[in-house]
């Protein structure tokens, strides 16, 4: 960049050195004389340059001096590197006699200039000597400067061809720039730029911007003021208007660069469709849910940067009804320390989804997506700490509030801790640690649920609300792995939920209680008006996920008088469960209104239901007597039944027996021995 600049300021300041000179020879020279000083001093710095046409004094309506044709190549490679088409400076007279050059007007036209870095990242410009070195053996002369005033610039027609070392080109064509009350000492002047800026493939950015700016190089200090800019993108796309390919900009800077690299600038800028701009680009946005998105865009930030750090301060981004505002700093641009803190008003995520996927689509074969390594590299030279908060965040219809996140990543370990939202009228709370230190990660984590209404969840869900109710519940898991899907395939859970009242809205556990005890007790089921609900409280589960599944390990539940246990298994995947149930009346219930009379024998025995089916297709049939276990129970039953009857019958002819051995000893035995040959006898019956 420095090299363009210098080349740039040759070519538009031999005018203003020839000038110059031609006033010392107080205008009595050919000013063609001094083609071979300028010549030979360019040769000095590796210029060769060819003056192909005259040099001219201009006398009215003020003196000045004019030249064409100019081409400057490389002295070693005869590379061209600039050409000038024209150019004209006059200047005022009496102020040149006070060490002063005031420049009424420079007219510089048609200049191209080339600059390009070979893969090595040499340029094809020669390398400068510094032109201000001095004698140190000379005597000391007034070195100050004479101070210079260009009341008007004019660069038209100016063209700077750039080619970085990898070869990718960026052209500036037709630029145009004016400037009323140019100088060097710092005062502010107006200036005005136009022109066109192609790089690589990209389509053609047309370029307009005006505002203020000031220069001093005494103090190596740049201040722009309010400049302000539109781009407009000149893409293929002729459907798409210029309005909507357009972006407006503003910018407010302060740059030093006396003792490093100091900006602190305001930028600003705005477009009332950025999908378009986009597009134009050719960096089209994929389809979303809504059209409406992805339009109005709106950026403003305070850059301050130095040269370790750059910081975005007061930042605003509006991207159609969301706003995110706050601050970024990133420190140390070689071991890079990012600090952030955003806040996002309210944002629906679904509107800017993929579509829904189609029915024919969907009935596509899909190919695998293979295993991806994790940024375990990444991860570890992350040196983050972030908070983000959300005020309305909506994502699949789910609708939560007061969002906030925060995130520490150093030394190759993330944590998220606190995270916390507001969801279907509770709270949830999570906790998180990723440990990539190790050649395979390691992820544990605990996330818990306070109050979830869970009606109102699966109705967000657009899901048939078969659950109704607030639920706690606490989930820890963990997982190890390389990959997205090891991590996946490893995760483990254990899960505990507990409520102090839940309904099951479609399923009514005391009828199929009653049921079940008809069954067993041979008898038909009662007609009676149940409700298609059934309350449970409390309520308290335990259960595990593993290898997809989760297995529940326990449930206990009050449901009116009936108390109930259960155990089984769900597949996640599949979305199939099977939970056998248990079911008895409360210790403190002797009869369930609508049931056939359970004895005291049934009343603390369990009764089988079984809940069986998918998660997609719950309902009243859901659970029903189990049929097997009840089979079961009835050749248990039966089995007991026949021993009573023979326990009975033995009983009975034990009795039997052992009146008729009174008789008979008391008929013929001694009295004497009646006695002990009935303990006799009746040891004998009680034998097997």
């Amino acid at each position: 960049m420095r090299k363009i600049i210098i080349g740039l300021s040759i070519v538009i300041a031999v005018p203003a050195v020839i000038a110059v000179a031609a006033v010392v020879f107080v205008l009595t020279l050919d000013p063609n004389r001094l083609k071979p000083i300028i010549k030979d001093a360019a040769a000095k710095q590796g210029l060769a340059l060819n003056l192909a046409g005259d040099l001219q004094w201009r006398f009215y309506p003020n003196v000045g001096l004019e030249i064409a044709d100019v081409e400057v190549r490389n002295a070693e490679t005869q590379q061209s590197l600039a050409r000038l088409g024209s150019a004209a400076m006059s200047v005022a007279v009496k102020p040149l006699l006070q060490r002063k050059i005031e420049v009424n007007g420079i007219d510089v036209d048609g200049v191209a200039l080339n600059y390009w870095l070979g893969g090595d990242g040499a340029s094809n410009w020669p390398v400068f000597t510094d032109p201000s070195a001095v004698d140190t053996d000379a005597p000391e002369v007034d070195q100050q400067a004479p101070s210079l005033n260009i009341s008007s610039l004019k660069l038209t027609e100016l063209a700077v061809n750039y080619r970085d070392a990898n070869g990718i080109a960026t052209e500036l064509s037709g630029l145009n720039i004016y400037a009323q009350g140019f100088n060097l000492q710092g005062y502010s002047f107006k200036t005005q730029v136009s022109g066109n800026l192609k790089y690589a493939n990209y389509p053609l950015i047309a370029l307009d911007a005006k505002g203020g700016l000031s220069l001093d190089l005494g103090d190596e200090r740049l201040v722009v003021e309010a400049l302000m800019a539109s781009l407009i993108v000149d893409g293929k796309d002729t459907a798409i208007s210029q309005a909507n390919a357009k972006l407006n900009t503003q910018l407010d800077a302060d740059i030093s660069w006396a003792a490093g690299v100091d900006i602190k600038a305001m930028v600003k800028g705005d477009t009332r469709d950025i999908r378009s701009l986009l597009e134009q680009l050719g960096h089209a946005l994929p389809p979303t849910r809504s059209a409406e998105v992805f339009k109005a865009f709106a950026l403003e930030t305070q850059v301050v940067m130095s040269a370790n750090s750059v910081a975005l301060r007061d930042t605003i981004v509006k991207l159609d009804q969301a706003t995110l505002s706050g601050e970024l700093m990133l420190k140390h641009f070689e071991q890079p320390e990012i600090n952030a803190n955003l806040s996002l008003d309210k944002i629906v995520v679904d509107a800017y989804l993929p579509p829904p996927t189609t029915t024919q689509e969907a009935a596509k074969p899909t190919v695998p997506t293979p295993p991806a390594p994790l940024p375990l590299e990444l991860i570890r030279s992350l040196n983050v700490t972030a908070a983000v908060d959300v005020g309305e965040l909506e994502v699949s219809g789910v609708k939560a509030n007061a969002v906030h996140a925060s995130v520490v990543a150093s030394n190759g370990i993330v944590k998220l801790k606190p995270f916390g939202l507001m969801l279907a009228g509770g709270q949830v709370g999570a906790e998180m640690t990723f440990d990539a230190r190790k050649p395979s990660a390691h992820l544990e984590g605990l996330v818990t649920t306070k109050g979830v209404m869970v009606d109102n969840l699966l109705e967000q869900l657009a899901q048939e609300p078969i659950l109704a109710g607030a639920l706690n519940s606490e989930v820890k898991f963990t997982s190890a792995g390389t990959t997205d899907a090891a991590l996946a395939n490893n995760l483990q859970a254990d899960i505990d939920v507990g409520s102090t009242h839940i309904k099951l809205t479609t399923i009514n556990i005391e009828k199929r209680f009653c049921e079940a005890v008809a069954l067993l007790k041979g008898k038909a089921a009662s007609e009676n008006d149940w409700p298609v609900y059934s309350e449970l409280a409390p309520l308290k589960l335990k259960a595990r996920y593993i290898d997809g599944k989760v297995i529940l390990e326990s449930l206990s539940a009050e449901i009116q008088k009936l108390q109930a246990q259960s155990t089984g298994e769900l597949d996640i995947k599949s979305g199939d469960f099977r939970f056998p149930l248990d079911v008895r009346l409360a210790e403190f219930a002797t009869s369930l209104e609508g049931c056939v009379i359970v004895d005291e024998k049934w009343r603390q025995r369990s009764v089988p239901l079984r809940c069986k089916g998918n998660l997609a297709d719950i309902g009243a049939k859901t659970c029903l007597p189990d049929g097997p276990r009840i089979t079961e129970k009835l050749k248990n039953q039966a089995k007991e039944e026949i021993k009573e009857e023979l326990d009975k019958a033995k009983d009975k002819i034990s009795d039997k027996a052992e009146k008729e051995t009174d008789r008979f000893l008391e008929k013929h035995v001694e009295e004497g021995d009646v006695e002990k040959l009935k303990d006799t006898v009746k040891d004998l019956f009680k034998r097997k």
